[in-house]
């Protein structure tokens, strides 16, 4: 029996293991009956979907594990696969994949190729077709599926989340990623648990928000870790929804730190710390240091505003928690750093602005990272009722691209929030200007020493500032250096507010796509001496800060004395603002 796997990542710095299909081939080796006869293979790679099709031999399964990434276009590689392979089952899964029973049969409208749907976890539910199929059985007695049956759609009875993980098997360590090196891996993928008992609006966490955390068997995990360091993987990322959640965890990163002191990888680990964040949170980010192993104090604190965080259902995760964490780190000299969103239900303009402000620390390396709230597939944000009670509005913009090489050839899309009951119209497109030429300042050191000045040290009213500076970029002239800064903030805004790209060209690189918060900054550096000129003359009618801005000339790098290449300089700029970043 021929199956093909696919799992489309977006193209990046990394090769990393494609976990969800790694985990349904091993899941799928384990059954006796069927791993003598099954050739099974892991398609990764986005080419043109006729060429991805063009390396069947004579496959009976397709399966793809749908994201928000890889939606589109995984969808065009099954309808070209339909053309190739018309008698092969066509089975997908994943986030990306409707539950709702009206949503998955308009899915199964929409993809004429695609033959049944899973929901839920795959790898149990996928071994069964495969052993299903080989034994001439119908699927229908097949929990957690939704099929076609002639011209009628089939739902089966759904199926109870795994428990029991000796149920399933690891890619690491059955040999499935072995076979998939086609040059080394340098990040890769580490589950410890599964589920997650937050019921976030905007969040659909491995299809299993609201529900019980379940422990992966710690013996499994251990291996996976040896693997990993024999391999020489640098960075592991802990897909867990909240790492640090069970008390065995602060365990792991012990167990992480031991494999360090004697391989010497991994040299960073990345995850997502349970949402209310505790003392364990700590302990779990001072051993992984203490081992030399670089990490990040996450805050989980998508707005700090406590009517957005009830009508999100964060209101059981208080901001106070996540600000005493915050110095806790600082006096440990831990850098953390905060994830917000923009266009979250019950936000206004002066809620989102002065919510940045509070990102603001003390602490040099701390920082923000400013998103666009997006609606995704399976989310309460996404149901019809809570669209209308927030009066949510909403476009359905490309995708950013990860780099310059990157042809996504089928361009991804995702639902972008431009307004609310409470954030609309000019409103929203201030807080849009406001958040990301604040983020673009602030984040990637531009006027850092200024803020954390005007912050900490004076009486000025940090906001008042911010305030100032974006309304002398908006009326700036267009030959200035901050006109030029408010022509990107408008082109970008105009471009979501019109369902366009989320990555553009900024001047001065070319063809190289960039996010917003990029190209504010680009912009800026491009004319850096008459940037800081023209923000400091901004700031002298409300506050002397001569010093600050002599210090932060001192510490910007002056591209022209860097490099002839602007391009290069760029690279170097960013390399040195991350590396000051957690």
């Amino acid at each position: 029996m021929e199956v093909v796997l696919h799992q489309f990542a977006v193209p990046g710095p990394f090769q990393v293991p494609p976990l969800a299909a790694g985990l349904l081939a091993a899941t799928a080796r384990t059954d006796p009956a069927l791993s003598a006869a099954l050739r099974l293979t892991i398609e990764t790679a986005r080419q043109a979907p006729e060429r991805v099709v063009a390396g069947y031999a004579d496959p009976a399964v397709l399966g793809f594990s749908l994201y928000t990434w890889n939606l589109r276009y995984s969808l065009a590689v099954a309808e070209a696969a339909r053309t190739r392979s018309p008698a092969a089952l066509i089975v997908v899964g994943g986030p990306s994949v409707p539950r709702g029973e009206a949503d998955s049969e308009r899915f199964l409208d929409a993809n004429p190729a695609v033959d049944v749907l899973v929901l839920g976890e795959g790898e149990v539910a996928f071994r069964e077709i495969l052993r299903s199929l080989d034994a001439g059985e119908p699927l229908g007695a097949i929990q957690g599926l939704v099929l076609r049956d002639g011209a009628h759609v089939v739902r089966t009875p759904p199926r109870p989340r795994l428990t029991d993980y000796s149920k399933t098997a690891s890619p690491y360590l059955d040999g499935t990623f072995d076979a998939l090196q086609s040059q080394p891996f340098a990040a890769a993928l580490l589950e410890t648990n599964r589920g997650c008992p937050f019921a976030c609006t905007f969040c659909d966490w491995g299809q299993a928000t609201r529900s019980r955390v379940h422990e992966l068997p710690l013996d499994r995990v251990q291996a996976e870790i040896e693997w990993m360091a024999a391999h020489r993987i640098a960075y592991i990322y802990f897909v867990d929804a909240n790492f640090g959640i069970r008390p065995r965890d602060v365990g792991i990163t012990r167990m992480l730190a031991d494999v360090r002191a004697r391989t010497g990888s991994p040299a960073y680990a990345m995850f997502h710390l349970t949402k209310n964040a505790t003392e364990r949170n700590l302990d779990t980010v001072r051993t992984l240091r203490a081992a030399g192993i670089g990490c990040q104090m996450g805050l989980s604190m998508q707005d700090f505003d406590p009517a957005v965080l009830q009508a999100v259902k964060r209101g059981n995760i208080p901001p106070e928690r996540a600000l005493s964490l915050r110095r806790q780190c600082h006096d440990d000299g831990i850098p953390t750093f905060n994830e917000l969103l923009l266009g979250l239900p019950a936000q206004t303009l002066d809620s989102f602005c002065d919510g940045l402000m509070g990102a603001v620390t003390p602490h040099p390396s701390d920082s923000f990272f400013l998103y666009l709230c997006r609606v995704l597939e399976n989310t309460q944000m996404a149901d019809p009722a809570y669209r209308r009670r927030h009066d949510l509005q909403t476009r359905s913009c490309e995708a950013a691209r990860s780099h310059r090489m990157y042809d996504p050839i089928v361009a991804e899309r995702e639902d972008v929030v431009i307004g609310t009951a409470t954030l609309q119209g000019a409103d929203w497109k201030r807080a849009y200007k406001f958040g990301f030429l604040f983020s673009a300042v602030a984040n990637l050191r531009l006027l850092d020493q200024v803020i954390r000045h005007i912050a900490f040290e004076t009486p000025l009213s940090l906001r008042a500032w911010a305030d100032a500076l974006l309304d002398s970029v908006l009326k700036a002239p267009a030959n200035s250096a901050l006109g030029e800064v408010g022509a990107v903030l408008q082109v970008y805004a105009n471009e979501v507010l019109s369902g366009g790209q989320l990555a553009r060209p900024a001047p001065h690189t070319g063809d190289y796509l960039w996010q917003v918060t990029e190209a504010v900054a680009l912009t800026a550096l491009y004319r850096i001496d008459d940037f800081h000129a023209e923000v400091e003359q901004v700031t002298r009618p409300l506050l002397d800060a001569a010093d600050a801005f002599q210090a932060q000339r001192a510490v910007t790098l002056d591209w022209r004395l860097t490099s002839q290449d602007f391009e290069r300089f760029v690279v170097a700029h960013l390399a040195a603002v991350y590396a000051k970043s957690p």
